[in-house]
């Protein structure tokens, strides 16, 4: 396996010299991949409606959009091989949903594949590099089956990939094969028992496993769960530990910011003496930032996407102007046609690699519950639940409620307090919005309880899938804005 490694670092590193050359000079790197997607975007009908022709009628003539402007493009994309948003034909399209609404389909291009792969490549080389020492690089990389029925695009595009590692593509996906701890056939099971199942028993028998890289840090929780739940089936002592089933596990990527925090600290618990790395920000849209060991923090991928930030004040900034601290919006352009594309995420500068800001997801800036004009941010609510941590467990999300009258639910997982008291820290600490406060004085909303359910992590993982989402796109929220299915309002109730 060392000369594996050794070959694998060698076919990166003239990428990884690249990357440290553009994090040196952000705003040099920034103008290059700037003229390259004007080229992409001049050539699509997207492009030539708004007049794109070079560099500088990128950023002066393409409006700033979500989703919903782009989706009359998208749908003529799905429904045609010419250029009519991406540049070359999409290899296929990823769904994911969206805050509300209907799902959106994110097209993918060879090129956007090939800047997913190099994040990938990025990232591997540096944990072979700068990471723990590791000898067989087995890895479990998450299957994220959707239990429905395939899906294709007018065109005969495929929509969806058959497995998580399909997203790095090229020579690195084949180096990559051998090393896969499960066989990625399991994502074809659609029964979501049976695919459980059958994972579980495909990692048990991993004992080489060294590498995990799952999106929700509850993913793999659920899976120890499940571990523990039937240990006498799948031949483990019934006081088994992680380190027991994968005594040689080095490495665990997942989702380590904003609510993903404390599930993250639970994963610390659950398997001491592993490095539990975030993986930055990482969408179905576009790969925006990662972890680089070097940095200490979260660098993005800046000669692979265009970023612009928004200011609370509406003022857009360029990577190189940012400053220590600050927290902004995020705008990705990338190229698989989503241009000036606002993500809704909100990034702080953390600090700065050589000349680059390292950038740590805190929230989503289009998270917001608004039952009666309370208008709850989640920034807000994830704040509000971070300065009662030593009364909650890792898993808690605050649910809008209906029924029999409009109020909020906070569902646990546990709690080292009684429900009476937590109830009234939480109304006080939630009270310090000012609008919520209003509702409540008017009446207008009733006071907040807490539920408690040992399984409050899957009620929330079956909620999300209820609304089409694959396990893999699940992320952890401590504001849960939709309204709850009636499976879950009876839970709540």
């Amino acid at each position: 396996m060392r000369i594996a490694f050794s070959v694998f670092k060698a076919l990166t590193r003239s990428s990884v010299r690249r990357f440290e050359t553009a994090l040196a000079a952000p705003e040099a790197a920034q103008k290059q991949v700037l003229t390259e997607l004007a080229k992409m975007v001049a050539k699509t009908e997207y492009g030539k409606n708004y007049g794109v022709e070079s560099r500088s009628d990128f950023r002066e003539k393409l409006p700033l959009v979500e989703y919903g402007a782009l989706q009359p493009w998208v749908e003529r994309q799905k429904a045609s091989a010419a250029r009519v948003l991406t540049a070359e034909p999409p290899k296929f399209y990823e769904k994911t949903s969206g805050s509300s609404g209907p799902a959106k389909y994110i097209p993918y291009t060879k090129a956007l594949q090939k800047s997913f792969s190099r994040m990938f490549g990025l990232w591997a080389h540096d944990v072979l590099e700068n990471g723990p020492d590791l000898h067989s690089a087995k890895l479990f990389f998450s299957i994220s089956p959707f239990f429905g029925e395939p899906e294709m695009t007018e065109a005969g595009t495929q929509v969806g990939l058959d497995d998580d590692s399909d997203y790095v593509s090229g020579w690195m996906n084949w180096f990559l094969k051998p090393f896969l701890a499960v066989p990625p056939s399991l994502s074809s099971l659609k029964d979501p028992e049976v695919f459980k199942r059958e994972l579980v028993r495909a990692l048990t028998k991993a004992r080489e496993l060294e590498v995990i890289s799952v999106w929700n840090p509850s993913f793999l929780t659920m899976i120890v769960s499940y571990m523990r739940d039937n240990s006498t089936e799948l031949g483990l002592a019934s006081d088994f530990e992680p380190k027991d089933v994968w005594p040689n596990l080095k490495l665990i990527s997942c989702w380590a910011s904003a609510s993903a925090a404390p599930l993250a600290e639970r994963l610390k618990e659950e398997f001491p003496g592993v490095l539990i790395q975030g993986k930055g920000l990482l969408a179905t849209e576009a790969p925006i930032t990662m972890p680089w060991i070097p940095a200490q923090g979260f660098v993005p991928l800046l000669d692979e996407v265009f970023l612009e930030f928004e200011t609370q004040e509406g003022e857009m900034l360029l990577l190189h102007e940012l400053q220590e601290d600050e927290i902004y919006r995020v705008v990705v352009s990338q190229k698989g046609g989503l241009c000036r594309y606002r993500m809704g995420d909100l990034v702080k500068v953390t600090g700065f690699y050589h000349q680059t800001p390292c950038l740590d997801f805190v929230g989503r800036a289009d998270a917001v519950s608004d039952l009666v004009g309370e208008k709850l941010s989640e920034i807000f609510v994830h704040e509000t639940l971070q300065s009662l941590r030593d009364h909650l467990p890792d898993f808690a999300t605050l649910v809008p409620v209906r029924k029999p009258h409009d109020h909020y639910v906070l569902l646990v997982s546990d709690t080292t307090t009684c429900v009476e008291e937590l109830e009234s820290l939480l109304e006080s600490r939630l009270g310090q919005a000012h609008h919520y406060q209003h509702a409540r004085h008017l009446g207008q909303l009733g006071p907040c309880r807490v539920v408690v359910a040992e399984n409050a992590s899957d009620l929330f993982m079956e909620e999300e899938q209820r609304r089409g989402l694959k396990l893999g796109d699940i992320k952890p929220r401590s504001l849960y804005h939709q309204m709850p299915s009636e499976a879950l309002i009876e839970v709540l109730q």
